[in-house]
């Protein structure tokens, strides 16, 4: 009678519970690997990481959204590691002092994302009214526009910042 040899593992193969862990996490390394280089929402290693700023009034039922807004795009544009820090404007003195024009306003490396135009008050604790590319209005900025200026600052280095 003849017995049957016992099959030995190639190399490829796993042999117990800890290699086979081992190959799954290798695997699951190179195909996030992969797909990340592959992805246009990568930002580049070398990227500046923009200082964001949300400011906003109390009242406001627009600050959500475009807190909503805000990360969508920078996850989008490969910096959602950026932290982005809230600020609550509460009277009007602050409003002057910050250059706060409506709410809700977003900095990025302490520039208004759409600056004010020259007609619009310097400074008001009122709700901010946004125009959109195609022409309509909005409480919060065109989500390309955010895009945009998150590239620009992205590709900015400290040296030029």
């Amino acid at each position: 009678m003849t017995v049957p040899r016992a099959r030995t593992p190639s190399k490829a193969e796993p042999t117990g519970p800890a290699e086979l862990n081992d190959n799954l996490a290798r695997q699951a390394a190179d195909a996030w690997d992969a797909e990340s280089a592959d992805s246009e929402k990568q930002a580049p290693a070398c990227a500046h990481i923009p200082e964001i700023h949300l400011l906003w009034a109390e009242g406001c039922p627009s600050t959500e959204r475009a807190a909503s807004e805000l990360r969508k795009a920078l996850e989008e544009t490969g910096l959602g590691a950026a932290k982005v820090r809230r600020r609550e404007i509460r009277t009007d003195d602050e409003a002057r002092r910050t250059h706060f024009v409506g709410t809700p306003t977003i900095l990025i490396d302490d520039v208004d994302l759409v600056p004010p135009a020259v007609d619009e008050p310097p400074a008001r604790m009122a709700c901010r009214v946004y125009r959109r590319r195609d022409g309509r209005v909005s409480p919060t900025p065109d989500p390309e526009d955010l895009r945009e200026a998150l590239r620009r600052a992205a590709a900015r280095t400290e040296e030029t910042k």
